[in-house]
């Protein structure tokens, strides 16, 4: 059987705030132009009056969203971090804000840091992110044997990429591990009394589409998956987890702690994460931490296209003599409304010579039937030879060459 290692915490309301850390402002390097993820960070120095209860919130910038956050506790104080509880660590209904309550349960003061981690709205080259927030509820046990709760939040539609996690508690109960698999996350928590936890996993879309193109996002493994930090009894220690270049560290995770030791919170830092423990179990204890880094690509939009598809066929109305085909329009924006065509002779040199026929149509999607009317004068007196063909909408030209016609079936 596990004991329980919680105390139930009573106080006050927020002890005094101090100096707001500046804000730093990163772009990861991406493979193309444009790819380039915002990336920024900021914290609230705050301290927590002995037996005080503390609610505090970071915003980030216009423009940013809020993706990850928390309080972390300063060295200063760590002696008195078992005492410590932060019972609400999250997003809440602010995109741009993080909000984070602490209580403590001490007999001093406590110093630490409400922080946020932001990402931009949109990369470098005006692609929106979409983000999206998953969250799950669940009881924590009565009895000594199962005062712990699981709780696993998935994200939602097509956000699923986590970048971040956060919770709320209903009483007080100490974080045990802090995992991610696929698109959910999963926080262990130990809480005699506590009555259940929400937990809430932020995510984003793994593609943002606009006119300059498609920029994709990914997660990329860490370059220190799965390492050991080592924390001695009686201290604390900062477990560093690192994230390859041209990738942002947004978050970190980490295992089930031994019991007696605790999590004092995460600080992200472009391309490490860096989170804290205290260790007072009686003996040296290690914790395995990992980064979840956030990598992205581009690829430039495919070029406007006006294409025939197929030759030209020569048809008859009465007096009058068409050729005619199929055209679609591509990567037009907006979508083409108007598609007029010319037909001119095409020279042995491969030049443009006589024009011979000439027409437009209104264009209704793909295969679009265009009529181009044949001139009189030189016209086409037969379907041999090569043609060129000039094709024109939304202020685009293609040129076609050595294009057939053949005769009505």
């Amino acid at each position: 059987m596990r004991n329980s290692r919680v105390k139930h915490l009573t106080g006050a309301m927020w002890g005094a705030l101090a100096l707001t850390v500046p804000l730093v402002a990163v772009s990861t390097p991406a493979s193309a132009a444009g790819a380039d993820l915002s990336y920024t960070r900021t914290g609230k120095f705050v301290e927590v009056a002995a037996g005080a209860t503390a609610t505090d919130s970071v915003s980030c910038p216009s423009g940013y969203t809020a993706v990850d956050g928390g309080f972390q506790v300063d060295a200063d104080s760590v002696g008195e971090s078992t005492d410590v509880v932060v019972t609400s660590s999250n997003r809440g209904n602010a995109a741009g804000k993080w909000t984070t309550s602490v209580s403590n349960g001490s007999g001093d003061r406590i110093t630490g840091r409400v922080r946020v981690t932001c990402l931009g709205n949109k990369t470098a080259g005006g692609q929106s992110l979409t983000f999206g927030t998953g969250q799950a509820t669940v009881p924590f046990g009565t009895t000594a044997t199962d005062w712990f709760a699981t709780a696993a939040a998935a994200c939602p539609g097509s956000a699923t990429i986590p970048v971040g996690s956060g919770w709320t508690l209903d009483g007080d109960a100490y974080l045990l591990s802090s995992t991610v698999s696929g698109s959910t996350w999963t926080h262990y928590f130990e809480g005699a009394g506590a009555g259940s936890v929400t937990s809430t996993v932020y995510c984003v879309a793994t593609s943002a589409t606009s006119s300059a193109g498609e920029v994709t996002l990914s997660t990329v493994p860490s370059t220190t998956a799965g390492a050991e930090t080592t924390v001695r009894d009686g201290s604390a220690a900062d477990a560093t987890a690192s994230c390859p270049e041209g990738s942002l560290a947004v978050t970190g995770t980490f295992a089930e702690l031994t019991s007696g030791v605790y999590y004092l919170g995460s600080e992200s830092a472009y391309k490490d994460v860096r989170q804290r423990f205290y260790n007072d179990s009686g003996a040296s204890a290690k914790v395995s931490t990992d980064a979840v880094c956030l990598a992205s690509s581009a690829e430039a939009a495919p070029e406007p296209s006006i294409s025939l598809d197929g030759g030209l066929t020569m048809r008859t109305a009465g007096s009058k003599t068409y050729l005619v085909g199929d055209v679609t329009c591509a990567n037009v924006s907006p979508q083409c409304r108007t598609v007029t065509g010319k037909v001119f002779e095409q020279k042995n040199n491969g030049s443009r010579g006589a024009r011979v026929a000439t027409g437009k149509t209104k264009y209704a999607g793909a295969g679009t039937d265009l009529r181009m009317r044949v001139l009189d004068g030189p016209g086409v007196s037969s379907p041999s030879g090569m043609f060129i063909v000039v094709l024109k909408a939304n202020g685009i030209t293609v040129v076609t060459k050595d294009v057939t016609v053949a005769a009505a079936p």
